[in-house]
């Protein structure tokens, strides 16, 4: 396989993959306000790019998201990058995500993306900082606010319990059930009218009789009227 390496200076060997983290880009119409600043409270969804600018092209790219402070926790830390031919580059297939913390007080925080590819032999890792808005905060200026969002649910991976934020703009009857890969139900976690606001809907890992169930995927699928939303949340003991 070919070797990845992250250099300012690019590898003479013309057999050598030389991956570089070029682009990335934050989404906080879900988990915020939808104005594109990462702003306190918001949870984030991050999306990253990376080109192979060697001589051959990278496979099996993986990338493992990672705080180097606390001000910024990160929800979800795994992403799958297709295939990245010689001279191509690609964007992360699923969003990357966190959360801005209520106390930052800096512009500036830090994340690193993990990148493992060609079968796990080679890595590398590229430094993503993030610029927070502190003028206001993402999610608190209208308590009940104008869109529907189901937000990532918190921590994930989760071994006790994860909770998913749900905004509803106006009352509606919601439903928000569990499912494994499958498509098996696991269990109903709500099934009732809502007011207009703020909720949380709350997974212990346990099925409709309540016992724990097996480490690994699911997913918690949301309906509130005509909207509608599907979050993946993993379960580790």
């Amino acid at each position: 396989g070919a070797a990845i390496l992250f250099t300012t200076v690019q590898p003479s060997d013309p057999d050598v993959t030389w991956l570089v983290l070029t682009d990335s880009s934050i989404d906080d119409s879900s988990g915020g306000n939808g104005d594109g600043l990462a702003q306190i409270g918001e949870t984030i969804e991050l999306t990253v790019e990376f080109t192979s600018e060697g001589g051959t092209g990278a496979e099996d790219v993986s990338v493992l998201l990672s705080s180097a402070e606390d001000v910024l926790s990160v929800v979800d830390s795994t992403a799958a990058v297709p295939n990245i031919p010689a001279g191509g580059s690609r964007s992360t297939s699923d969003p990357l995500t966190f959360v801005v913390s209520e106390t930052i007080s800096d512009t500036v925080a830090t994340l690193w993306a993990q990148v493992t590819a060609n079968g796990g032999t080679y890595t590398g890792a590229g430094r993503i900082d993030i610029h927070i808005d502190l003028t206001s905060t993402g999610i608190e200026d209208d308590p009940v606010a104008s869109i529907f969002a189901l937000r990532p649910g918190y921590p994930n991976p989760f071994a006790a319990d994860t909770r998913l934020q749900l905004t509803l703009p106006a009352p509606e009857r919601v439903v928000a059930r569990v499912y494994n890969p499958a498509g098996r139900l696991v269990k109903t976690l709500i099934d009732s009218p809502l007011p207009a606001g703020e909720h949380v809907v709350p997974w212990n890992g346990t099925d409709e009789r309540g016992n724990h169930v097996a480490s690994g995927v699911y997913f918690v699928k949301l309906e509130a009227g005509a909207d509608h939303a599907l979050r993946k949340v993993v379960l580790l003991r």
